[in-house]
């Protein structure tokens, strides 16, 4: 068992150990990206920078970095005002060993947004809903590493993905979620996402392999289950 401070670290308990006094490890996180790069204070919820996993008995860690800021002027739209976004980056760590020890964190892969390869179809879809937008359109050219992302989620299917929650605008309705390969530095697919009860980016699915232990009557409940509670409570 263990508890996750997303910024501090991991509180794991050895449940299985037996006797009277279980056994408790700290394992620390490694350091946020803002303070080691530019010193920069640390707040706000981590669930919108950072993910974790197990993969294949080790943890893994992604850290979403934005590089942006806020501006004077209001979007029409959502009436908020404007975010500017210059560009994002993502960071995935690895450790092997459940020690207390920060050196055992290891960089695997970095990914830079501008530098992330979009092949044909997958750049059409993404201009379909006006995620991306050429500089034909009214002169304002949007591109991968301009949008608003947070909520990295590690896939535990493969190895380097990361799904990320994004929007063209902040507190806008419309969400997708962006399949990111961060080892092989491509973007592997798009799927729209509703946030129209929710208008933050802090809303996120939690990767779970509960279902692999499901027979099929028991996911057919808990899917009728979510869609009256969804019905009654939305």
């Amino acid at each position: 068992m263990g508890w996750v401070d997303l910024y501090r670290g991991i509180l794991f308990c050895d449940v299985l150990s037996g006797g009277d006094h279980p056994t408790l490890v700290g394992v620390p996180l490694p350091l946020p990206r803002r303070l080691v790069d530019r010193g920069a204070e640390v707040e706000g919820c981590p669930k919108a920078n950072r993910g974790i996993a197990v993969l294949d008995g080790c943890l893994r860690m992604v850290e979403l970095e934005v590089h942006g800021e806020i501006l004077p002027t209001r979007d029409p739209e959502t009436g908020h005002l404007d975010r500017e976004i210059k560009n994002w980056e993502l960071y995935m760590y690895t450790k092997s060993k459940i020690t207390g020890a920060w050196e055992d964190w290891q960089l695997v892969h970095r990914v830079e947004a501008s530098q992330i390869n979009i092949d044909q179809a997958i750049h059409d879809s993404l201009l379909q809903p006006g995620l991306l937008r050429d500089k034909m359109q009214d002169g304002k050219e949007r591109k991968l590493h301009n949008l608003l992302t947070s909520q990295p989620a590690l896939s535990l299917d493969g190895e380097g993905v990361v799904y990320l929650l994004t929007k063209a605008k902040f507190m806008q309705r419309q969400a997708w979620v962006l399949a990111v390969d961060v080892k092989g530095n491509k973007i592997l697919g798009l799927a729209e996402f509703g946030t129209d009860t929710y208008l933050g980016l802090s809303l996120a699915y939690c990767p779970s392999r509960i279902s692999s232990y499901m027979d099929a009557w028991t996911v057919q409940t808990i899917s009728y289950i979510l869609v009256l509670y969804k019905f009654l409570v939305l």
